[in-house]
């Protein structure tokens, strides 16, 4: 009898202590915290229902917040979510929403800010609509197509590739904080950005249907893109811009 006693609390004492180990390893949290990039903070916090990203960038007096949704795998409600809001001396001075990104084109949601001869750039992408978002340093924020951008140093402008299912791009003045550029809906797809000794803009593309090239002069003057009879070896004698390279979120 006194075996039997002794088995059934052998027994009850498992059983009671994989119980608790059970209620433990549920109760495991599954929230993550990281930082990336010292003078912007990004805190990501993951849960069951979606997924969180705030990016806080300090630039001259702004305090410009970025906040990010993803939804989890296999929820259709909603893929993503972006907002942006630009505080300048405490006060609220510029905001964007961009809400139910689909996950199409060349990224999803928004990247980090850079710095950009005294003004942030960032880009968005997804829905085929790429921006690129540009912010002075008094807390204005600029919107335009692109997505994919460059910087010409000489005359200070972004120029901006239209990352969509439609060909297009944009050219942005630092200097005058305008968009001098704007199409959407061009012909061929710009590829590559080239400036000669005398700070001409000429941009490289090509017709996805016939595969033809064809190169157009940026004529920041008259506000518009013509195309011009060169040949694309002409190309090889000026200097190539380079991509700006933006992180995501």
């Amino acid at each position: 009898m006194k075996n039997i006693t002794v088995n059934i609390i052998l027994v009850l004492a498992l059983f009671s202590c994989a119980q608790k180990e059970k209620k433990v390893v549920e109760a495991k949290s599954v929230i993550k915290i990281e930082e990336k990039i010292p003078q912007i903070k990004t805190f990501a916090k993951s849960t069951r229902k979606q997924t969180i990203t705030i990016d806080t960038t300090l630039f001259e007096d702004l305090k410009v917040i970025l906040k990010q949704e993803l939804s989890p795998e296999g929820v259709s409600s909603f893929l993503c979510h972006s907002f942006l809001k630009v505080y300048k001396s405490g006060q609220l001075v510029d905001s964007l929403t961009f809400k139910n990104i689909e996950a199409v084109g060349k990224g999803l949601g928004m990247t980090s800010p850079i710095e950009i001869d005294n003004h942030l750039v960032l880009t968005k992408h997804g829905s085929y609509d790429g921006r690129t978002i540009i912010i002075n340093k008094e807390g204005r924020v600029f919107n335009f197509a692109g997505g994919e951008n460059f910087y010409n140093k000489i005359d200070k402008t972004i120029i901006s590739f239209y990352d969509s299912d439609l060909n297009g791009l944009s050219v942005f003045d630092l200097k005058s904080d305008s968009l001098i550029i704007s199409i959407t809906n061009h012909e061929d797809s710009p590829v590559s950005v080239y400036r000669d000794a005398k700070n001409r803009i000429f941009i490289n593309c090509v017709n996805k249907e016939s595969e033809n090239n064809s190169i157009w002069e940026v004529e920041l003057d008259m506000e518009r893109i013509m195309q011009v009879d060169f040949d694309a070896k002409s190309l090889e004698e000026m200097d190539k811009l380079t991509i700006i390279k933006h992180k995501a979120l």
